[in-house]
């Protein structure tokens, strides 16, 4: 990922000349491409698709004057964390996730551009501190890739400022994100039909990360760490699977479900039938409609059991032994919701599982409950008097970018966190600091880059046997840091 687009600033220069784009086309749309090809999607656009998105340019300038649209739920710094009387400077500076679904794909298209038109003004970033100021260990915090001589300055609160940067290929750069928006304003159909159940056996693996896929080299390490797991139960004659819990960055197209997410994912092609993979869809995965997430990574072998009996792919999934039934649900094609009929689904497989005498886990994107930032009330109406008794044992969910043990809650025995798979974020907090109440542990592993103190990435380790379950919390130096037994 590129320094600049991962910076709110930045960004937001961009997203004023795109509305400028928008508004006067006459200016622009004589801009020669030099040979670039501008991608299939983008070849039948209509005025109607510009004008839609001109309106969600604007509507997006007016709600980013507002809040930031940038990371939520993180601590503010504290006085140790200043150094000579600095103050660390945004998150938005150095690693701006929006979740305006606009934005996300405007900052899809300016990695596109700088991938296709320009490759030539890109440099990889240096290791050592971040690109900015001296001193630091030799991780890479965040971004990979850097554009050549844009000056940045650090003003004297420690933020990042950059000069103007004029696209020299307007026509092209409007017409994809235009691509993007109509991508999004026309979404993937919900797939209401199940993959087919997934039996697995009694003593089995599932390895569990969240919020992965941005192919930042941090996240490639989370891969490598969660291969070597893979490769030693292999060894031992364990049965496996691989389970993403949602988001591929920034926006879910095509090339970054490709180049972020397939390019790195740890299960190999030849594994297909050894070793199974799934994928919860998320609110990044569906910034572009979703379109990618069905058709391109559910399409891939490797996730072959999330097609369901009419032979579709089904982002709605289950495996089953004697002990368990798990579960994969979709909280992001209705955003941050449970959308129908998946609540009688649901309902449905907890009925079977009581006759049957198994403990009922969910696996999803977003949170239930949150002792971080909001939570779910869409899913909690959705579920009703399932959570008014123990029904669901278990339950794991990302977009938080953090790893959290929850204290039993809602009825739900085991809510757990793991959301901290490949998106940038500072941890100001020391282990031994003070943890919201509703947790029992909350991960906060991290280096210094510079000034700054970044969390480490991280994933889950999930050891079935019969009725319990060894979980292991692993970072993405393999190291780990927590170990508790799901009963």
């Amino acid at each position: 990922m590129v320094k600049q687009v991962m910076n709110r600033r930045f960004v937001m220069q961009q997203l004023d000349d795109m509305k400028d784009f928008l508004e006067n086309p006459q200016k622009y749309d004589s801009t020669r491409r030099d040979g670039v090809k501008i991608p299939e999607d983008a070849e039948n656009l209509e005025k109607e698709d510009f004008d839609n998105a001109l309106e969600s340019v604007n509507e997006s300038i007016a709600n980013e004057e507002k809040i930031s649209s940038g990371q939520e739920g993180f601590d503010d710094y504290s006085p140790e964390a200043r150094r000579r009387g600095e103050e660390p400077p945004s998150i938005d500076d150095y690693a701006f996730f929006s979740r305006d679904p606009v934005i996300s794909n405007l900052q899809s298209a300016l990695e596109d551009y700088f991938e296709n038109n320009k490759p030539e003004d890109v440099e990889d970033v240096k290791t050592g501190h971040g690109g900015r100021r001296s001193g630091g260990d030799e991780i890479l915090p965040a971004a990979d890739k850097s554009i050549k001589n844009i000056n940045l300055e650090v003003t004297d609160d420690g933020r990042r400022l950059f000069n103007k940067y004029s696209i020299t290929d307007p026509g092209w750069i409007k017409s994809v994100f235009a691509m993007g928006v109509r991508l999004l304003k026309k979404k993937h159909r919900f797939v209401e039909n199940p993959a087919i159940p997934k039996p697995i056996a009694n003593r089995t693996r599932i390895i569990l990360f969240g919020d992965w896929g941005s192919g930042l080299p941090r996240a490639q390490k989370v891969a490598s760490q969660v291969r070597k797991i893979l490769d030693e139960g292999k060894a031992r004659g364990i049965q496996q699977h691989v389970v993403h819990l949602g988001d591929i960055y920034y926006s879910g197209w095509k090339r970054e479900v490709k180049n972020n997410f397939l390019k790195y994912w740890p299960v190999a092609m030849g594994e297909a039938n050894e070793i199974s993979s799934w994928s919860v869809n998320a609110n990044h995965d569906m910034y572009a409609g979703g379109h990618a997430y069905y058709k391109t990574l559910l399409k891939d072998p490797r996730f072959a059991g999330h097609v369901n009996s009419d032979g579709d792919t089904t982002s709605i999934f289950s495996m089953l032994n004697d002990k368990w039934r798990i579960l994969g649900v979709d909280s992001a094609h209705d955003d941050h919701n449970l959308k129908e009929p998946q609540p009688q689904w649901i309902r449905a497989q907890v009925a079977e599982a009581k006759q049957a005498g198994q403990k009922v886990m969910l696996l999803c994107h977003h949170q239930l409950f949150s002792a971080f930032e909001d939570g779910g009330n869409d899913m909690v109406t959705a579920l009703g008097d399932l959570l008014e008794g123990p029904n669901i044992h278990s339950w794991f969910w990302g977009h938080e970018h953090r790893c959290a043990v929850y204290k039993p809650h809602m009825n739900i025995q085991y809510a757990r966190l793991l959301g901290h798979g490949g998106v940038p974020a500072y941890q100001w907090k020391k282990q031994k600091d003070d943890i919201p109440e509703m947790t029992n542990y909350v991960y906060r592993g991290r280096f210094k880059s510079g000034l700054e103190q970044w969390g480490y990435f991280g994933f889950a380790v999930l050891d079935f046997d019969d009725t319990n379950i060894g979980v292991r919390y692993i970072d993405e130096n393999g190291e780990t840091h927590y170990s508790e037994t799901i009963t």
